[in-house]
């Protein structure tokens, strides 16, 4: 990661399946498991970054516990102390909207036990290194500097704390490596207009006297960072008071996603998000309820005015159904919805031009904006009926060449070869029709699928949805019809 002063991007990790092991939540099944921290690997640095909810996820002493038993026997017995400091940071109700940035240097020593311990990013959280003291080259980190959009992100907490390496705790150096954990506000990484988070860089500066390595995290990286966060303020809103509904959504077909929107439809906006968070994290959901549950995420969201965690839920929305509308009532959503738009074709072309344009092979395909497809429907036919049009010249000449035989063998021959070519011919004329036809279905077809999957997201908020739901009235079991606008 060294770069005399150049910028270099690290490797990226999001290690979910490390510090958020299955067991470790068995006992609290609503539990949402934290997506991140992520982790980036450098030469001299290693950084975590990491959501306050997430560090707590990853800092357990359970977690800790296990990882360090997965070395040698020689660090078992380590003492509790070399982990047992949590990181210094924002307390109080604001810590769930800020992000931590722990730096730590990168031992040049092998790896004690397995890599997963090794890179576990609670030892890091703490300040433990599993690593040979004799070994350990790293310099301390003096300064760490965060920007965002090219600008320098003002720190909340910055705290240092020196690193504990393991085993042989005493070996240590007077002068041991340092590692600082710091903290900004949320609010400096939060998305624009168009849900684009930032990119973020990092400036980290060591004790000696080399440049500062320049660390730079993607955008769409701190995505996993919003989605904890975002969980976090959900979680804050379950004490606050009933809320209108700000848009109306379609009846999912997911049962628990259909008691979420009940309480969604009753005004109890931050449980339908909990959930709606909750199915979207513990298994796979249809497209259709998967889009219900991150809109009754952002219905939840925009509730209590909070734009720019809803354009992170949105921006995956619009990834899935770029061409999703709301009804005029709901101006302002629209609006925002509006600026986060990809570019795609969301009209719909009348048959009757696609049929018309078909006759041309491949404008079909042209007029409903699919030109690669309309090159390869062409250059198909076109192929067709060239190959078609010199095999019926090549077979006029053999045929030619039989009528001006004068002997018997040679008409034989010329005969033959006037037959075959111009089969040859048909076969191609035929290739040629079929790949004009399959040209102009296919046309039909593409646009009939874009129409109604165009259809399903049109007025999201407004189209009916009916439902059959069970009822048990005066000891009878029943079926009754929900509708819902």
């Amino acid at each position: 990661m060294h770069t005399s002063g150049g910028r270099r991007r690290l490797r990226l990790i999001t290690l979910a399946s490390l510090f958020a092991p299955g067991w470790l939540f068995s006992q609290e099944p609503t539990r949402i498991p934290a997506r991140s921290p992520i982790v980036l690997f450098g030469n001299r640095v290693n950084i975590v970054v990491a959501s306050p909810r997430a560090l707590a996820q990853a800092t357990d002493s359970l977690s800790v516990a296990r990882a360090l038993e997965s070395c040698t026997a020689a660090i078992r017995g380590a003492s509790a102390a070399a982990y047992a400091n949590e990181p210094t940071g924002v307390q109080g109700a604001s810590r769930d909207d800020r992000v931590v940035f722990v730096v730590v240097p990168a031992p040049s020593s092998s790896i004690c036990g397995d890599a997963s311990a090794h890179w576990n990013p609670a030892l890091l959280a703490r300040g433990v290194q599993i690593a040979a003291p004799s070994a350990f080259e790293a310099r301390n980190v003096r300064t760490v500097e965060v920007s965002a959009r090219g600008q320098v992100v003002p720190l909340d907490s910055s705290a240092r704390r020196a690193v504990v390496t393991i085993p042989e705790s005493s070996a240590q150096t007077v002068d041991q490596p340092s590692q600082i954990a710091t903290w900004i506000s949320a609010k400096y990484l939060a998305p624009d207009a168009t849900g684009r988070l930032p990119e973020v860089t990092l400036h980290v500066a060591t004790s000696d006297s080399s440049p500062p390595d320049i660390v730079t995290l993607e955008g769409d990286a701190l995505r996993d960072v919003w989605q904890d966060l975002i969980v976090a303020r959900i979680e804050k809103l379950g004490n606050a008071p009933t809320m209108r509904a700000p848009m109306h959504v379609p009846l999912p077909s997911d049962k628990r996603l259909r008691e979420a929107h009940v309480l969604y439809s009753a005004g109890q906006v931050a449980a339908a998000a909990r959930i709606a968070e909750q199915r979207l994290a513990a298994e796979r959901l249809s497209a259709e309820d998967a889009r219900a549950a991150r809109m009754l995420i952002v219905g939840a969201l925009l509730a209590y005015d909070d734009t720019s965690a809803a354009r992170v839920v949105l921006r995956d929305v619009l990834a899935d159904a770029p061409c999703l509308t709301l009804s005029g009532s709901q101006a302002v959503a629209e609006r925002l919805i509006d600026a986060m738009r990809p570019r795609t074709r969301c009209s719909v072309t009348p048959l009757r031009r696609i049929l018309l344009a078909s006759l041309v092979p491949g404008m079909g395909h042209a007029v409903i904006g699919n030109p690669g497809a309309a090159v390869l429907a062409g250059g198909l036919t076109g192929a067709g009926a060239v190959a078609a049009w010199v095999s019926a010249g090549n077979g006029d000449q053999a045929y030619r060449r039989y009528l001006d035989a004068r002997s018997t063998g040679d008409a034989m021959i010329a005969y033959g070869d006037a037959t075959r070519s111009r089969r040859a011919a048909r076969v191609a004329l035929r290739y040629a029709a079929t790949a004009w036809a399959l040209a102009g279905t296919t046309a039909v077809l593409a646009e009939h699928m874009h129409a109604r999957s165009v259809a399903r997201v049109h007025d999201y908020d407004i189209q009916p949805t009916v439902g059959l739901l069970p009822d048990v009235h005066g000891g009878e079991a029943r079926l009754s019809m929900s509708v819902t606008w």
